[in-house]
């Protein structure tokens, strides 16, 4: 059976959107998720921008301090992620950061494989001055470029 891949992505944002209803309701009660429209007009950053609509997901939540990108995918190591190695995820980190420069936000990566727990990964920075929880995963160096130095979550941990 062939993995309609657009599909999957989105049943994942609509999943994502419900967490963080919950999570992110507990501020601004009522808030909704949804994902973004991904139609021709809103294909440059200026546009996206202006209209608060870069990364996956946009709310009605008028605090809500992050960019969200989403990714349910398979082509990653799990091993290779953690060992901080050259891996897809830095990849999708570095596409939440363009995302969330173009609405000077926070970049949020929700992100997993099947059968496994979402996770997030966030700036250290940003998390420096939080301290919500005790990250899954922190990498004291890279050996190649990521932006922003990033912390990685346990979605349920951080979600709290």
């Amino acid at each position: 059976m062939k993995i309609n891949s657009r599909r999957k992505g989105k049943a994942a944002e609509r999943e994502v959107a419900r967490l963080l209803e919950v999570w992110w309701g507990g501020v601004e009660p009522g808030i909704k998720f949804r994902s973004t429209p991904l139609s021709g007009g809103f294909s440059t950053p200026d546009v996206r921008g202006a209209f608060e609509m870069a990364g996956d997901l946009m709310t009605t939540a008028e605090s809500f301090p992050y960019c969200v990108e989403v990714k349910h995918r398979q082509n990653w190591s799990e091993k290779t992620f953690v060992a901080g190695k050259k891996s897809p995820l830095w990849s999708w980190w570095k596409q939440a950061q363009k995302s969330a420069l173009e609405e000077n936000k926070i970049p949020l990566l929700i992100f997993r494989k099947n059968r496994m727990e979402w996770r997030v990964i966030i700036p250290e920075e940003t998390m420096s001055r939080l301290s919500v929880c005790e990250p899954c995963h922190v990498w004291p160096e890279f050996k190649f470029d990521v932006g922003l130095h990033p912390v990685c979550y346990w979605a349920k941990d951080f979600l709290k």
